[in-house]
């Protein structure tokens, strides 16, 4: 018998639903169903209600229809105007960096938005006292199925977090997470160390390295699964992505996915 086998654990939805018609049923199917059947669940929310999208790199412009937040009724959480971040002081002294997108920091913009949207939830998550916290976008579809062992052995390790083991870029990816009790701090406010990021790092801003800063300056371990989700476009578009990890270049980003997903391997095979 395991520490845990009845963890309490909270899904955390955060970011912008752009077709819900084609992620929510993924989201259902592939990651509520199998965390009902290992702990006591709750779900909250904190998402930016939108009438439109327009985003140059990604190709979306078009009004979003209000129905994609309809899948919310039976759970609690908040609707948030996104909100104009652009005179806030890390705005300007990551712009100040450099713009690695090159698209006049609007991907700077959308980013710091989303870590508000972490950090909101963090607060609204604390009532239900989880064990275990997920972090889901609903904007991604959802490919394969959540290991329920894996959840189990994280409400038994407070400091592990489990990411995807792919694109981890100069970080570790950072859409979706499993984590522990401190793990989901570490994950949900990271936005407070942008400016120990800052000084730590000379690199333009990218969301992934500071995740991963992150967790290295609380003492968390990584660990990385295959489980994999593609982002969805305004109008059901579903991005082909590659399940790859981006960071040849870097020695010690390869070395850290290595040593994860060694941690992924070992962490299956104590719950078997």
């Amino acid at each position: 018998m395991f520490m845990n086998d009845c963890p309490r654990i909270s899904v955390v939805l955060f970011g912008v639903p752009r077709c819900s018609a084609v992620t929510v049923p993924s989201i259902e199917t592939q990651i509520l169903a199998p965390l009902r059947r290992c702990g006591v669940l709750s779900v909250t929310y904190h998402l930016f209600r939108q009438q439109r999208i327009d985003n140059p790199r990604s190709g979306e412009a078009g009004d979003l229809d209000p129905s994609n937040y309809d899948f919310l009724a039976s759970y609690r959480g908040t609707l948030e105007t996104p909100p104009d971040l652009r005179g806030g002081e890390d705005y300007r002294a990551l712009s100040q960096r450099g713009d690695r997108w090159g698209n006049d920091a609007a991907t700077l913009h959308n980013s710091l938005c989303q870590l508000h949207s972490l950090a909101s939830s963090w607060e609204a998550v604390q009532q239900d006292d989880p064990d275990v916290v997920v972090f889901l976008r609903p904007d991604l579809l959802y490919h394969d199925p959540i290991a329920p062992d894996i959840v189990r052995g994280v409400a038994g390790q407070s400091s592990t977090a489990v990411v995807p083991g792919w694109q981890w870029h100069h970080g570790c990816n950072d859409r979706f997470a499993i984590c522990g009790r401190l793990a989901a701090e570490a994950y949900a406010t990271r936005g407070r160390l942008i400016g120990d990021w800052l000084r730590s790092c000379r690199e333009p801003f990218e969301s992934e390295a500071l995740l991963a800063f992150a967790f290295r300056q609380s003492g968390v371990g990584v660990v990385a699964m295959p489980l994999r989700a593609s982002r969805v476009r305004l109008g059901g578009h579903v991005v082909d992505e590659p399940f790859t990890c981006r960071c040849l270049t870097s020695p010690a980003v390869r070395l850290r996915l290595w040593r994860a997903r060694l941690a992924y391997g070992l962490m299956r095979h104590q719950r078997l």
